[in-house]
């Protein structure tokens, strides 16, 4: 089934699997201390065929150490600070060593070491197993270790947990908060702090899980959204809203229609779009914090989204329309007077899945297969076509970033407005043409000059989240992580699919699979 990105995009819903040697990296990041003990069971059950083995054999063993103490006394008597009697002594003890150890060996299949359950060999691959545990310093050379034992009953260790891993090394969450996949949960990184709402609670917690806020309330289906320094939080469906500020709560509704969708700005506008009695759908829009400033009603179409500018100087209004069998879009804009200036339409038989102001008030909307750029005077300087358009986000500030397929390839690009309105002019300067439905270019490279390529992929990518400084890229099973500038993406691989996965300068990046929030520092 599709599911809904943190965007509201549709993506592709992967079913929950984890791959064998995930599945063991993850189990050797779960806790040193277990690790230890089950590898000192088996070097105890070891120590004890030894134990029997040396009773049954004292006499070879004796003999054994006889031999190699006179060995070594008569190699230093003869040869002591030369260098051939350095090389000599060495060859000889290690010549004693594998002897010694070939003794107790036919020693212990003498003595019938099956009887206490462990072979001499068994014994001596725990205690390899147990020296390079006890001397590692990270959860790879436990691994590592842990290989060397033999682990065919495929019983799992103590300890497992969900774990990212970046190809260098197992990397271990902070933080790991468990949820039952059943309820409706969201979460997400809210300046110092982790946010969680669920359909019976609001929390704050900071990043040792420690609550530091809760508000007990009822949801159908709790929504998050961040701008600036507030969080919004809405029952989808429901009828209550509040803002945080900090870990304040400084505003709070019970609205008489259903919640359709809700949304706030950097400065704490809100766009409240409700179900509406007698109408299809009303958009209530807030001053910060909370200063009702006008209602506006629409009668025959669908409000899709609604927010206001980053400016705050207007309202825009996402409409869904239909006209005989025909369903197309409408990009309605309105001053904060309640007076509307501009409609955008979308080309018959396409819609506007998304539309978002980027922070300079410039606009991009997305339809099933087009990426739409419109300038601050929401004049268009650029268009582009995809066999489909997957997600998008604001990457870094004032620059759309687009995940979109062609050809059986995924591409993730960078568009910066600026540029695009830059190469416009130049374009018709030159041929006095604009850029029409088909992008008024048969070039077909992706962004056409004007976006810039950050990677290309092989499956689909499921929904972004940024910080405005890094990006996380999701595709499920593993995902990347990509500064802006563009350079030496971190790939991480998860035990269980990521949902989705949000980003924060302050405590790093959060990634929420269907049993648990995992928060990892970067």
């Amino acid at each position: 089934m599709p599911t809904k990105d943190k965007s509201g995009f549709e993506g592709l819903q992967r079913d929950e699997y984890g791959r064998e040697d995930d599945r063991r990296a993850d189990r050797f990041g779960g806790g040193d201390r277990q690790n230890g003990e089950l590898i000192d069971e088996r070097r105890q059950a070891g120590t004890s065929a030894d134990v029997d083995v040396e009773a049954s054999n004292g006499y070879r063993i004796v003999f054994a150490l006889i031999l190699i103490a006179v060995v070594v006394a008569v190699a230093l008597s003869q040869f002591r600070g030369t260098d051939e009697g350095s090389a000599f002594f060495s060859g000889i003890g290690a010549r004693a060593s594998v002897f010694f150890d070939s003794l107790t060996t036919k020693g212990a299949d003498a003595a019938g070491a099956d009887k206490s359950g462990a072979s001499a060999s068994d014994s001596a691959k725990a205690r390899a197993a147990a020296g390079a545990a006890e001397a590692a310093d990270t959860a790879e050379a436990i691994a590592d270790a842990w290989d060397a034992v033999d682990t065919a009953d495929g019983a799992s260790l103590p300890g497992e947990t969900e774990g990212a891993w970046d190809g260098a090394g197992i990397r271990l969450p902070l933080l790991s908060i468990s949820y039952d996949a059943a309820e409706e949960t969201e979460f997400c990184l809210y300046l110092d702090y982790i946010a969680e709402c669920s359909r019976d609670a609001f929390l704050l917690l900071d990043k040792n899980g420690a609550e530091v806020f809760q508000k007990n309330i009822e949801f159908l289906k709790p929504s998050l959204q961040k701008r600036g320094g507030y969080l919004l939080v809405c029952d989808i469906g429901g009828r209550t809203a509040f803002v945080m500020k900090g870990k304040k709560l400084v505003w709070e509704e019970t609205f008489t229609d259903g919640i359709v969708n809700a949304s706030i700005n950097q400065s704490g506008y809100l766009a409240i779009v409700l179900e509406a009695t007698g109408y299809r759908n009303s958009v209530r829009v807030l001053a910060p914090v909370g200063k009702m400033l006008f209602d506006w009603v629409v009668a025959d179409d669908y409000v899709v989204g609604s927010e206001v500018t980053p400016s705050g100087k207007a309202l825009l209004i996402n409409r869904l329309k239909t006209a005989g069998i025909s369903v197309f879009s409408e990009l309605e804009f309105l001053d904060m007077k309640s007076e509307p200036f501009l409609t955008l339409d979308s080309d018959e038989e396409q819609v506007f899945l998304g539309a978002r102001c980027l922070e300079d008030d410039t606009l991009a909307a997305v339809t099933e297969t087009v990426f739409l750029l419109y300038s601050g005077d929401r004049e268009l300087i650029y268009e582009e076509t995809f066999d489909a358009v997957m997600a998008f986000c604001e990457f870094p500030r004032k620059k759309a970033v687009l995940a979109a397929q062609r050809g059986g390839r995924v591409f993730l690009v960078e568009y910066d407005p600026k540029e695009a309105a830059d190469a416009k002019d130049d374009k018709e300067t030159d041929s006095g043409t604009d850029i029409g439905a088909d992008g008024g270019d048969t070039d077909d490279a992706v962004g056409k000059g004007v976006g810039r390529a950050l990677l290309e992929a092989e499956q689909p990518i499921l929904n972004m989240a940024s910080d405005g400084v890094r990006l996380f890229v999701n595709f499920g099973d593993e995902a990347i992580v990509i500064k802006d500038n563009g350079k030496q993406p971190l790939t991480l691989k998860f035990r269980a699919d990521a949902l989705y996965g949000d980003l924060s300068e302050k405590l790093g990046l959060l990634v929420v699979t269907k049993k648990s929030a995992n928060l990892y520092e970067f």
